[in-house]
This record gives structure tokens, sequence and C-alpha cells, in this order.
């Protein structure tokens, strides 16, 4: 069951806007020499939300100063391109891989690499000695992007790190208040199927406007043998996901299909692969039933690191038995009378009934 959400209503809201909108327009601030600003590439919280964005995205500096970007909330690069050069894919290696070196002055492509929100290893660091306007990305989501405009050494700045770290958490706080609300959209479902069995349908991810929730809605399920489970992407970020069974395996193809559409627990790996949301072409869904009683773990394999894990509970289904039959010798006791057919039947058809009734109650339950 997903635990109930503090939401921010919109006065709230509307009220975080201002102190953004007042705090952007603080007065300037002396240079002093070089300094070390701090923002934030991406943010989240520990229910799953994970904004795609960076904190603040525009600042304003001086040649000579460095900043550090902490990676939150999910794994993020931060990449300068040289002038006309074109963005690499998320899936081409030059996006995920670091390249250049700590500095940075628009003739060299430099880049963090694919880095983790894993403390001791979430932060990425460059220094800027050269006047300039530098646009930044996040190669693996489009659309996050930001820009460094870089002053001669000792111009006033138009904010101190105070009013940024203010800013940013202002921005943080609505953004992860929409992830609430967003996660609170889909709501798990069932079917009924012809054969007596159910689908389950659950979410792997929801997301928009560049807010990803990187949970499985329904994570933990009680379902029978024979029952089917159905997970969506519904994450029209691009934020891929995969839902997969076992022992993970440590090379790509940890990254494709494997297995059948049905489930023992027995088999090493059994994986969805990665899929995505619409309205990106591609399978959006991926469906598995499960035939044999057990719990079963399942995590997504780009975001387990971020708590995107699950568990199957399957139960045996229950199984309708007759009433015994009399063991009395033939002639004793009282004489038997015959049993009509119908009766027969009609009894034998409550009986089915009830063991039916008896699946559904289990169910319910």
């Amino acid at each position: 069951m997903r635990q109930s959400r503090v939401r921010i209503g919109l006065a709230g809201l509307s009220g975080a806007a201002l102190t953004l909108g007042m705090i952007v327009a603080a007065s300037p601030v002396a240079a002093t020499g070089p300094q070390s600003w701090n923002l934030d590439a991406g943010t989240g919280d520990a229910t799953g939300v994970a904004a795609l964005k960076f904190y603040t995205p525009e600042i304003t500096i001086d040649e000579g100063d460095s900043i550090t970007w902490k990676i939150a909330g999910n794994a993020h690069t931060v990449a300068f391109l040289t002038a006309g050069q074109v963005p690499p894919s998320p899936e081409d290696p030059a996006a995920q891989a670091p390249a250049g070196g700590s500095t940075v002055d628009g003739t060299t492509f430099t880049n963090s690499g694919v880095v983790f929100p894993a403390p001791g290893h979430d932060t990425y660091s460059l220094t800027f000695p050269k006047a300039g306007t530098y646009a930044f990305h996040c190669l693996i989501h489009p659309g996050m992007d930001g820009t460094v405009t870089v002053n001669t050494a000792g111009t006033a700045y138009p904010q101190d790190q105070a009013a940024i770290t203010a800013a940013a958490g202002a921005a943080e706080a609505v953004d992860i208040a929409k992830g609430h609300q967003l996660e609170q959209s889909f709501n798990p479902s069932t079917t009924a199927n012809v054969d007596g069995t159910t689908t389950y349908h659950l979410a792997a991810g929801v997301g928009a406007d560049h807010i990803s929730i990187l949970t499985f809605i329904g994570a933990s399920l009680d379902v029978q043998v024979g029952d089917t489970v159905e997970w969506t992407n519904g994450d029209s970020n691009g934020e891929p996901h995969s839902v997969s069974f076992g022992t993970e395996p440590q090379d790509p193809s940890a990254l494709a299909p494997a297995g059948g559409s049905t489930y023992d627990g027995t088999a090493k790996w059994v994986s969805s692969g990665l899929f995505l949301g619409a309205p990106i072409p591609g399978p959006h869904s991926y469906s598995l039933k499960f035939t044999k009683a057990g719990t079963f773990n399942y995590i997504c394999v780009l975001h387990d690191v971020v708590g995107m894990k699950g568990s199957i509970t399957v139960a045996a289904a229950p199984v309708a038995t007759l009433p015994p039959t009399s063991t009395a010798p033939i002639g004793s006791g009282a004489p038997v009378q015959g049993t009509s057919p119908i009766l027969l039947l009609v009894g034998l058809a409550g009986l089915i009934g009830f063991a039916g009734y008896a699946r559904r109650r289990a169910r319910v339950g």
C-alpha cells in the first residue's frame, strides 16, 4: 500500500513561486575573489519522486570561479558541448562516460559521465577560467538544460550562494509536491479473466513535465497461482524502466528481455528488458503469469539503487473438495432412500458456487 503523502496546496505553491521571484531579484553582491558555487542536478525524495531539472538552471559567476553540482533523485550527467556539437544520444557511450578535464572554456567537450545519487560519489565540479556563456546539459534526460554566464573577474554578482540555495529549495519543493500529485494519478486495477484468474494492472513508474516517479505503484502485491501481473510504464519523459526477477547479469544483457511470459521462481533471470512510456514508440507494458506459489522479488535494473523494487507473493489457489463418502457396510443402519439426479446436480452446483465465492473472498481479504 502506498503511504499517504503530504501535499502542498495551490496557495502554498503560489507562495513558493513568489518567494523564488523575490530571491532572484536580490541586490548585487560585491566580488571578493574566486568563489565556489553549489547547484543541484536534479532533486528527489525518499518516496521515489525525481525531478529532471537543474536547480537553478541559470547562474552568473566570474572568471576563476568554480561550480559543484550535487546529483540527486536520479542519475544525471553535467555536460558542456563545443560550438556546433550535436549532443550525443543517451544510448551513445560518449554521453555516458566522463570526458574533458576540470575546466570549461568552450573549446573541449566536457562531461561528468553518468553520476548516480550515491553518497560520497554524487558531486561533479568544474572551474571557469574564461568569460563567456556556456550551456550545459544532462545527456540522458533531454530538455534538462542550463546556462553558466561568466563575467570578467571582479564583476559584482547578481546573487550570493544563500540566495541561490533558497531559490533552489523553493523550486524543488514545488516540483516534489507536483510529483506526489502525479503519483496519485495512477490507481492499480484488476481484470477478471474468463478462466477464473485475475490480471493485476500496476505502474512501472509514471511521469510528465520533467518529473518522474521512480517506483512501482502497487509494488508489493498478493496474488494466486495462475494470476497475471501487467506493469505499464506511464512516464512520458522518456524514462526507461524494467521489471526484472532473479539474479541480475553483470553485463549489458541485463538491459535486454529474458525469459518467457510465465514465472515459477526457478529461472535465473526473467526480465522485461528496458521499455518506455507513451508517446515514445515501442512496447509500453510487460505481463507475467505466475505459476507457482512463493514470494518473488523484482527490481528496475536502472533505478533499484534509488529504491525501485517490489515483491509478488503468490498463494496456492484453493481447491474445491466434496464431502467424505460414508463407510458404513451396505445394508446396515437405516434404509437409504434414492436421491433424485436433479437434486444431486443442484447440490453439486451449489458446492462449486461456494468454492468460487470463497476464492473471491480470499482475494478481497
